[in-house]
């Protein structure tokens, strides 16, 4: 995290976050779920020039079998992605711009090992985006019925 703190610091990057008093523990891996946001934040911060980075919680969608689910949402104002290229984000080895991704670094890994994990978590990971506007990622986990301060862990 030291290091994405420092990367915010050098760009004119405001991060903003949004939880609510209480949140929902979630049935997750700990750390694969930190990798997660980790990851979505690295990507946010290294595509965001200048702006704010947006970071909420609240209550998901319910599952396809009613359950509960708490939405983890992480929006940036940096250059966006380009409506058809909106699908490919999440492929192995895909940068949806070269001439950006060779600037901002990058293997074309990050995103489908974050749809991976959230899978795994039997969760969902989705995107929406528009040019020059920013990108938002929001990640859906099932919560596990009780509410505390944090994460639970698997």
């Amino acid at each position: 995290m030291e290091s994405l703190e420092r990367l915010a610091s050098s760009r004119e990057v405001s991060v903003v976050a949004r939880f609510p008093e209480e949140i929902p523990r979630v049935t997750a891996d700990r750390d694969r779920l930190r990798q997660v946001l980790t990851n979505l934040m690295d990507n946010a911060i290294r595509f965001t020039e200048e702006g704010q980075i947006k970071i909420s919680v609240s209550s998901g969608p319910p599952t396809p079998d009613g359950a509960d689910t708490i939405a983890i949402s992480l929006a940036d104002s940096g250059v966006g992605i380009a409506a058809d290229e909106i699908e490919a984000v999440f492929e192995r080895f895909q940068q949806v711009d070269g001439s950006i991704t060779r600037a901002h670094g990058g293997s074309g890994l990050g995103l489908a090992i974050c749809e991976d994990l959230v899978k795994l978590m039997n969760g969902n990971i989705t995107v929406s985006s528009e040019m020059g506007l920013g990108t938002s990622f929001t990640v859906t986990l099932p919560v596990d019925g009780t509410t505390e301060q944090g994460v639970a862990s698997e």
